[in-house]
């Protein structure tokens, strides 16, 4: 029937006469009674099929207009609260997860209103069973948010059994409703057949008195009756489509028709869920799949349930093992096959392999970690959950990288990366189980070893260079020692040695012939590099039965030997103490004098022997200390380098001289010596420019210092330094020539400006005549480079006439003045110029 002949009837109501009434049963009582003594037969059926019809249409209203409606709409909220928790554990946003966690209390707050009457027989059980949804549900979020993605998903897999089995309680229940409507509409068109066969009879009894009006009443409401029964069918296979007639009369069958209009509505809407309950189970198989974990679910009769792409890449599942239904066993014996069972794993006769056979597993609820070691050698880790009503689910994650990275881990923590030998928090640890076995004889030595000079390596060289020679200093402590002895980098250039069952007998020995191999030259990157060792030895238990006690005495027998002039060793004595207290205080002393200004400097003229004059003043630092007195550059000077403070002297001493000579009378120059710490500084150059701007020295009044172990780095942006501080107009001077071992070299790498002769040649030319080659030979090759020479230590009117005759261009010494305040330069100057000619005359 179509939308027209709808209109048609609702324009033209069944027998809708002034004098008949609108129900259909008050029509057919009306016509029973007319008939009634004719027609008793027909009068009865009659009355049985619509009290009949009556209560079938209640029954529909009441399951399908009330019942039907509830437990749809409880359905749908399942299914949205279902799709809430099970999408969260891949949910970043922490408002997002918050907002999905107050929904899903709005949810579970709308499906307690929608509990089916007490008629329902899983009134109870789902009662019972929300709280518990809610409970399981919120834990998820409260996982979620907390960003516990793994224990999120596994608390979402809780969540879903409940939630699963909710809904296909709810779904059995409105199919039996369904079925139950189904049952009454064949009841109720049975009997309307009945009652049309009766009709038929009655009607030809009753032909004169109702005969065309019980015809057509009874027509019309079998015509009703077939088309409501199509239209049910039609809705059963989900044809919303279908069009619901009669819906406007205000009879039974138009209750019915209403009713039926509820349950395509409901119908209509539940297929609009459809995709989204779709395209959710998409997401959900996206989520599984991409999971970072293997995730495998077995049910009660051993059988995969569901398993994703990590789990069967993990365990070298086919696909055909992979489907549902699939038995624990078959994927076990194809695990052992492939080598991807548990290692020792075998498949006994009557007897499952695991989780069965893991004692500790409770029957249901609780969460078990198992790690399991396969038999390729991959390490896995398993979180298990037995599930209520038997079977399983478990994560799988391989951590073997994790677990070898742990390895390297602990490698690396106990192990010195430059070297390969064992750290400092090895050797504690170890010195800790020497001194717990002194009691059952263990007695052990400790040799303190510090390596000397080799932060001149690292200056010259660079640190890469320094590291090769951490690696040579390493392997040559670990060859000359035994292989019961331990050897360690503590840092740095210091080492340490524990020398087992030692004697001072024996690890005096020992010591020496550690500082003999260390101090052995070593050939690294074309350099030739000579250092040495000092070493501090201390005995267990005479000098100290904790690991603090041997540390502190063997650093005080280490600090004595680099006193006593270093490449020594030192056996601990009680008195040393007292020695290193003392060298603490000139390390503090020197600390606090540059930062109150205790250092100051002092000028020694250097005289031109062609004009007579002063040329050039050099700056030499001293310090004289309120208590100690006058202290030797000779001591402060390597203190300094040692406790790193030698680059802030350097400066010091560039500013103050560029200050001190920007007041001396004519054009004097002032020379000051360049550490190869500084050189260190790429900015040298700039550091440099901006001391002769702020002092207001011109450049060509500045000479710059420096020693061959500036060059020996070999570095071509200490050149680079070098030649831009030339161009400025500064001059470039190589101070103690000839005490090194490649000083020519270094002759033609760099055009130097000047020579200094080192004062150990011009000490011994009245007693050596190969001094006075040298200093000859050094003076004509000058001469040859276009350099001039300068001759250090001149004491005598000897050395003086001597190194003239030598060719030199230059003198200084205490001859010609001593180093003076710079209040007294001036008076130094005229001083050293008389001095020139009464030794000329």
């Amino acid at each position: 029937m179509n939308a027209t002949s709808e209109r048609t009837n609702a324009r033209r109501p069944l027998l809708s006469w002034p004098f008949l009434p609108a129900r259909i049963g008050a029509r057919l009582y009306l016509l029973s009674g007319l008939a009634l003594t004719t027609v008793a037969v027909l009068a009865t059926a009659a009355m049985h099929f619509v009290t009949l019809a009556g209560e079938t249409g209640a029954n529909i209203r009441a399951r399908v207009q009330v019942e039907l409606v509830h437990v749809t709409e409880l359905e749908l909220l399942l299914e949205r609260h279902r799709r809430i928790i099970e999408s969260a554990p891949v949910e970043l946003d922490r408002e997002r997860i918050a907002a999905l966690r107050i929904h899903a209390s709005e949810l579970i707050a709308a499906m307690t209103g929608h509990v089916p009457g007490p008629g329902a027989a899983f009134v109870k059980h789902l009662a019972a069973t929300l709280p518990e949804l809610a409970r399981q549900g919120d834990a998820t979020l409260h996982l979620a948010w907390n960003f516990a993605q793994g224990a999120a998903i596994d608390q979402a897999a809780a969540y879903t059994v409940i939630a699963r089995r909710l809904a296909g309680e709810i779904a059995a229940h409105k199919a039996g409703q369904l079925a139950a409507v189904d049952h009454d509409v064949t009841a109720l068109v049975a009997s309307g057949g009945v009652l049309t066969r009766w009709v038929i009879a009655g009607s030809m009894l009753a032909l004169v008195l109702i005969g065309p009006v019980s015809l057509l009443v009874t027509s019309q409401i079998v015509r009703r009756l077939k088309t409501m029964t199509a239209t049910m069918l039609r809705l059963a296979a989900n044809d919303t489509a279908v069009h619901i007639s009669g819906t406007r009369f205000r009879d039974e069958l138009g209750d019915m028709a209403r009713a039926m209009g509820v349950f395509k509505s409901n119908a209509t809407a539940l297929l609009a869920y459809q995709g989204e309950i779709e395209a959710l189970n998409r997401r959900f198989e996206f989520a599984l799949e991409n999971m970072s974990r293997g995730l495998s679910m077995f049910d009660s009769a051993h059988r995969l349930i569901v398993c994703n792409r990590h789990y069967r890449d993990l365990y070298g599942l086919p696909p055909e093992l992979a489907r549902p239904g699939t038995p624990f066993e078959d994927i076990i014996a194809h695990r052992m096959r492939a080598g991807t069972a548990r290692m020792g794993e075998s498949a006994e006769a009557g007897r499952l392999p695991w989780p069965f056979d893991n004692p500790a597993a409770p029957p249901s609820g609780e969460l078990i970690q198992l790690t399991h070691e396969l038999a390729n050698g991959r390490i896995v880790e398993i979180a298990y959950q037995p599930l209520d009503g038997g079977g399983w689910v478990a994560l799988h994650e391989d951590v073997t990288a994790e677990r070898m990275q742990d390895v390297r881990i602990e490698r690396l923590a106990h192990t010195d990366t430059v070297t390969g030998i064992a750290n400092r928090h090895s050797f504690q640890e170890v010195l800790a189980r020497a001194l717990s076995e002194i009691e059952t004889g263990g007695a052990f030595a400790v040799h303190w070893i510090d390596l000397d000079r080799f932060k001149a390596v690292n200056d010259t060289f660079g640190h890469p260079v320094g590291d090769a020679l951490l690696e040579q200093v390493a392997a040559r402590l670990t060859q000359a020692v035994r292989t019961e002895d331990f050897v360690a980098r503590l840092g740095g250039d210091e080492f340490a040695v524990i020398q087992r069952h030692a004697t001072p007998a024996t690890a005096d020995p020992l010591a020496q012939r550690l500082i003999r191999v260390l101090s052995a030259p070593y050939a690294l990157s074309g350099h030739h590099i000579e250092i040495g060792a000092s070493a501090g030895v201390v005995f267990a238990p005479e000098h100290g039965a904790n690991a603090e006690d041997l540390i502190r005495n063997a650093d005080i027998a280490l600090y004595q030997a680099k006193a006593d002039g270093r490449g020594c060793r030192v056996i601990f004595e009680t008195a040393l103490a007292a020695g290193i207290k003392a060298r603490r205080g000139l390390e503090a002393d020197i600390l606090e004098a540059l930062e109150t200004g205790g250092f100051e400097m002092h000028y020694q003229p250097i005289l031109d022997l062609k004009t007579g004059e002063v040329a050039v003043c050099e700056a030499l630092m001293r310090w004289s200390h309120p208590v100690r007195g006058p202290v030797s550059p000779a001591v402060f000077i390597p203190v300094a380098e040692e406790i790193g403070v030698i680059d802030a002297l350097g400066a010091f001493a560039l500013s103050r001289a560029c200050t001190d000579a920007s007041g001396w009378p004519g054009d004097i120059k002032v020379a000051v010596n360049l550490s190869a710490v500084q050189f260190a500084d790429r900015e040298l150059a700039a550091t440099v420019m901006r001391v002769l701007a702020a002092t207001g020295l011109p450049a060509h009044r500045l000479e710059l210092e420096i020693t061959e172990t500036v060059l020996m780095r070999d570095d071509a942006a200490t050149i680079a330094t070098l030649e831009q501080l030339r161009a400025a107009g500064i001059a470039i001077a190589l101070d103690d020539f000839g005490t090194g071992f490649s000083s020519l070299n270094y002759l033609r790498r760099f055009p130097f400006d000047k020579i200094k002769i080192d004062q150990s040649f011009i000490r011994d030319l009245p007693s050596r005549t190969e001094c006075v080659a040298i200093v000859r030979a050094v003076a004509d090759l000058a001469k040859t480079l276009g350099m001039r020479t300068v001759a250090e230590g001149v004491e005598t009117a000897d050395h003086l006439n001597r190194v003239v005759q030598a060719g030199c261009d230059q003198v200084q010494g205490y001859l010609i003045s001593r180093p003076v305040a710079n209040a007294a330069v001036p008076a130094a100057i005229a001083g050293a110029s008389k001095s020139a000619v009464a030794n000329a005359a």
